[in-house]
Parts: structure tokens; sequence; C-alpha cells
């Protein structure tokens, strides 16, 4: 039987979240996303011209306090001996970011697993190259530490969640989230993984996925997250899932929950025409709130007491042009800034 998070039941979870530090500073982290080699930058599997511009950029201009990745760093090889090297060079790509001394947490993507997706080597060689001050966190789940894993910076804790750990499937290790969200003592709440939850085109994503997926959501929703980052599409969407119990017009994006597609930080780029498919996840109905494609770049997020900004830097030959997305609290009064919207596949 299917099982939606009552409406009411959100209502006294935020209710007793954590209170907020007013005289605590404004502060950012970036999300980055799909690096790998695409058209004419290509050096061992990964957008270094591309890549390698991003990395300047955040730790020259923006200087967050972390970055997140969210997958496919690199095209992927046939060994474990390829995969590896490929890995280093991105590595070596960031490298500004890593100098600066702002740390990078990423998650694997589908290149990042070995030849095939659906057939994943362990996490041994994304352990190996990425140890000692460039390891990511080590209190994930059994057989998954450092694919997936929590962080808690200021007042966020960050999620990182793998999705390809079996054979022949997409999943997400439910019981481990479970656990970190009903320990959470932090007000905002900010979950990353590659595929999305809501189908933008790409065939492959957790939307195939429901049994899985819907409680996800259900999960992130009821502890209190707003935004989902992810990418695996290569531009930049924001989707609201839009609460149909609370605001059955969508007239408000209060109550609901956002999907953000980071850009791609390499060449390759795809269209979405505009049009959502896949399965519905229960009690939220999609609504586009802005769509960019065939521009590489990344995504800030301003994180100000309750208020989150986030809007995409977009490549334009040496510099990046700031596009607003989306303005939102943990408490509601989501607003979108009308300036960036724009029909979608443009």
């Amino acid at each position: 039987m299917k099982r939606t998070v009552p409406y009411f039941l959100l209502l006294v979870l935020a209710a007793v979240s954590p209170a907020f530090d007013a005289t605590a500073a404004p502060w950012k982290f970036v999300v980055m996303s799909d690096s790998q080699s695409g058209g004419d930058d290509n050096e061992n599997g990964v957008s270094t011209r591309t890549c390698g511009a991003v990395a300047k950029d955040v730790a020259a201009n923006i200087k967050p306090d972390l970055v997140l990745f969210t997958g496919d760093l690199v095209q992927g090889a046939g060994d474990e001996a390829g995969l590896e090297s490929q890995l280093m060079t991105f590595r070596k790509t960031m490298a500004p970011v890593y100098e600066a001394k702002i740390p990078v947490y990423a998650i694997r993507g589908s290149h990042d697993t070995g030849p095939n997706e659906y057939r994943p080597w362990g996490p041994a060689v994304w352990n190996k190259v990425f140890s000692g001050p460039y390891a990511m966190p080590a209190n994930g789940p059994d057989g998954e530490k450092g694919c997936t894993y929590s962080v808690d910076h200021k007042n966020a804790k960050f999620i990182g969640l793998e999705c390809y750990t079996k054979l022949d499937t997409m999943t997400v290790n439910l019981p481990w989230l479970k656990k970190q969200l009903d320990a959470n003592t932090q007000p905002h709440v900010f979950a990353f993984s590659h595929t999305q939850v809501k189908r933008v085109e790409h065939t492959e994503s957790l939307d195939n996925y429901p049994a899985i997926r819907n409680p996800l959501v259900a999960m992130l929703r009821a502890a209190g997250a707003r935004t989902y980052f992810c990418g695996h599409m290569h531009l930049a969407n924001v989707t609201a899932l839009n609460d149909t119990a609370a605001d059955p017009q969508g007239k408000s994006l209060d109550d609901d929950f956002f999907q953000v597609i980071c850009p791609t930080a390499g060449r390759k780029f795809y269209i979405w025409p505009g049009k959502y498919v896949g399965n519905p996840i229960p009690g939220l109905k999609p609504r586009l709130i802005i769509n960019r494609s065939r521009r590489p770049g990344y995504t800030v997020v301003t994180v100000d007491g309750p208020a989150v900004d986030i809007k995409f830097m977009l490549q334009s030959g040496e510099k990046f042009d700031s596009l607003p997305a989306l303005t939102y609290t943990v408490k509601g009064s989501a607003t979108t800034k009308p300036a960036a919207t724009q029909p979608a596949g443009n």
C-alpha cells in the first residue's frame, strides 16, 4: 500500500526543528557535477579545460566553505587501473579548490563505478584515490563507506547518497538514511546524489524505482529537507515538487520540495523538451522553475539563517554569469526569482 507523509505531521516536525542562531553569519557552498569528457574537451576521461575553469572560478571568486560533487567525475574505464588513473586526473584538475583548503565531498555517478553502472565495482579504487587529505567521510553503511556518508557543517547536515551499489538496479540505503535523519540536530538538511528523483528526460534515474524513491523523498521531507541536488542530465534545472495537499492549486512554493539538477562541469550537453515523464511521487506534482542547457557551470548556495538562496553560475567565454534560480526558507515563504524563468529547452 502506498503511503505519503501526512501534512499535519510535516508541520509538527517543522515546529520542533532546531532553532537558528540569529547572530550567525551567512555562508556558502558550491555544487558541481558531471565533469567527464565530452566534445573536444577530453584528457584521460575528464573535461580538464572546463572543469579546471570551474575549479579556478570557485576557488578565486566564490570561496565557499565546501564543495559537493554529485558524480560522474570521469568517463569511466574498462579496468580498475584505468579508472584509478582517470580519478587521479580529476583530482589534479580540481587542484585550485584543494589548494584553497576547500573540502570536496563527492559521490560516485554512473561513470565512476566501472565499465557498466549495473555491474559496479566496489569502492576500493574510489577510496584509494580519495584517501588521506582527499578522503570522504567514513560514517556510511558497510560496503558503502566513502561513497555514502553525512557531514555536519555550521547549521546544516549534508547527506551524500550512493545509488550504484547493487547489480542490475539503483538503490539507496534507506535504513542508514533514517538513522542519520532521526539523529539530526541541524535545521538545514541537504541531500545529494547522482540521479534525479523526478525524471527529467534521462531514462535512467531513481524515478524508475518508486519503491526506493518514494520513501526516500518522504523521509527527507519529514526531516525538514527542502532540496535534493543531483546531476546526470548535464543541464541547469530546478523542479518544484508541489505538495498537492497543502497547496492544491499550486500557487505557492512554501511547502514544495525542490530537485536541483546542477549544470555540467564538462562539455557534454543534454536538452530537455520540457515534459515530465516517469512514475508519479505520491502527493507531489512537478512544475518547472528554471531550465538552461548547453552551458557548463556550477551551483552556488548561500545559507543565511533559515533562508537559502540558490543560483547557477554558467560559463560565458572566460567568465561565469550568475543566474538566480530559487530562494526559500526552511519554514516556508519560498519564492522564485521571476527574471530567471524561461521555457524549457532554451
